[in-house]
């Protein structure tokens, strides 16, 4: 970094969506040009304690938001890349999925344009059901630019404006491409995003679907669905085995599905179990 001060040698803060794992690679890269950079260094000028400092590195401890612009001072940032800093400690920490829906956006909204304009795509593919399921309709569903009967293709049918937002963002992603003959088909592309990003967006798409089950329910025909249900007493090795068992049934309905080459519908299938109760903590005699 020929022309720069060891103190300014720092890496882009908008190609991060985790401070610690920002704070932890800043701190490597001055500290190879300046071995005084240390974790205690950086403690001191935050106000904290390296012991502190490295708990919170580890995810044992959550950086203060008020600390965060002191973070940010420490590492160079300029105003604009201090106010993305902050704005990721929030994100980071934030306890719903509305919180983290917003604090997402905002960080997308201030990234790079070519960082910000495929992100905010992924982002925005798991928040309508739709977008899914028109890929997945695409596998075998010979579209040829008309949008007015792909969109009616869909239970409930969409609008043609929805159709046409999401083959845009389709081909946008590269989940989907146009061949010499002006025909549509699915390329072997998926969505992929950082670990705490995409509990973010498999939270979005199954509230979306979630939504979607209960609004279509008497609306398709019995013999044309099946929903079925469980209420369960269970402890936790029982609930864990369970779950085990719905990852594998989820393999092996996969490893079905690859075996038909005749496919004519789209389905959606959502497997829930969850806690209707407090966990009952037995008294010691």
């Amino acid at each position: 970094m020929e022309g720069k001060s060891p103190t300014q040698v720092q890496l882009r803060v908008f190609e991060y969506l985790d401070y610690r794992k920002f704070i932890t690679d800043s701190h490597a890269a001055k500290k190879r040009v300046r071995p005084s950079f240390s974790l205690r260094f950086v403690a001191g000028r935050i106000g904290s304690t390296s012991g502190s400092l490295t708990r919170i590195l580890k995810g044992q401890l959550n950086l203060n938001p008020a600390m965060a612009a002191k973070v940010a001072r420490v590492f160079d940032l300029t105003e604009k890349e201090s106010e993305y800093f902050e704005t990721m400690v929030l994100f980071c920490h934030a306890k719903t999925l509305r919180e983290q829906n917003l604090f997402l956006e905002k960080l997308l909204r201030m990234r790079g344009s070519k960082i910000r304009t495929l992100e905010e795509g992924q982002h925005q593919y798991f928040r309508e059901w739709y977008f899914s399921a028109v890929r997945e309709l695409l596998n075998f569903f010979p579209f040829d630019g008309n949008y007015q009967k792909l969109a009616k293709m869909l239970r409930p049918a969409i609008t043609i404006q929805e159709a046409k937002d999401a083959v845009k963002l389709l081909l946008h992603l590269g989940l989907v491409e146009k061949d010499g003959a002006g025909k549509y088909r699915l390329t072997e592309k998926f969505v992929t995003s950082g670990e705490n990003v995409r509990a973010i967006h498999v939270n979005n798409l199954n509230l979306s679907m979630g939504d979607l089950a209960s609004r279509v329910l008497q609306s398709i025909p019995v013999l044309e669905r099946d929903y079925s249900g469980l209420t369960l007493s269970l402890p936790a090795e029982g609930f864990r085995e369970i779950r085990e068992m719905i990852r594998l049934f989820r393999q092996e309905i996969l490893e079905k599905v690859r075996k038909f080459d005749d496919a004519d519908v789209v389905y959606r299938l959502n497997l829930q179990l969850f806690p209707l109760s407090i966990r009952h903590e037995q008294e010691t005699p």
